[in-house]
């Protein structure tokens, strides 16, 4: 709403523009009947995380209900609905230093969407880091904190 009060902008593998029509993280997520159910299901999602990693946002993400089953805190529908919200009109309006960060094996944002949003922003820069998914932050924090440091180091 207010595109003059941003510095700069990292966008970490969302489809703000809702183009690449990939799959969101938790579509396919229910109630589980244990904590270790909630484990084994993120480390579906992110293959290259920590055992140490997925087990702290299992923990975070879920809570148990009565009867001993686990589900996530947030609503699934309200998850999936914002991740097909379109926000190009507010993107378009950007006239900050931004990236488009994504983790190469990510299912929710491909690189053509990437691409496109990139092509749709006046000198928006774009960083695919391999060796991770939906979430690069967990799943290669090293290479994740360096491509931010160059961002921000380069833009600020």
């Amino acid at each position: 709403a207010n595109p003059d009060m941003v510095a700069a902008l990292v966008v970490v593998d969302s489809d703000i523009a809702a183009n690449s029509h990939g799959e969101p993280e938790y579509a396919s997520a229910g109630d589980w009947r244990s904590l270790a159910d909630v484990i084994e299901y993120l480390c579906t999602l992110q293959p290259y995380a920590t055992t140490e990693a997925i087990e702290r946002q299992a923990a975070h993400l879920t809570t148990e209900l009565p009867g001993g089953k686990w589900t996530l805190k947030a609503d699934p529908a309200v998850l999936k609905a914002h991740v097909r919200t379109n926000l190009q009109p507010e993107w378009s309006r950007l006239q900050c230093p931004t990236l488009v960060l994504r983790g190469r094996a990510s299912t929710v944002l491909n690189h053509e969407a990437a691409v496109a949003l990139k092509e749709a922003l006046s000198g928006a820069r774009i960083a695919e880091l391999e060796g991770a998914g939906h979430w690069p932050h967990q799943e290669i924090p090293g290479a994740f904190d360096a491509t931010l440091r160059w961002f921000l180091n380069s833009s600020l």
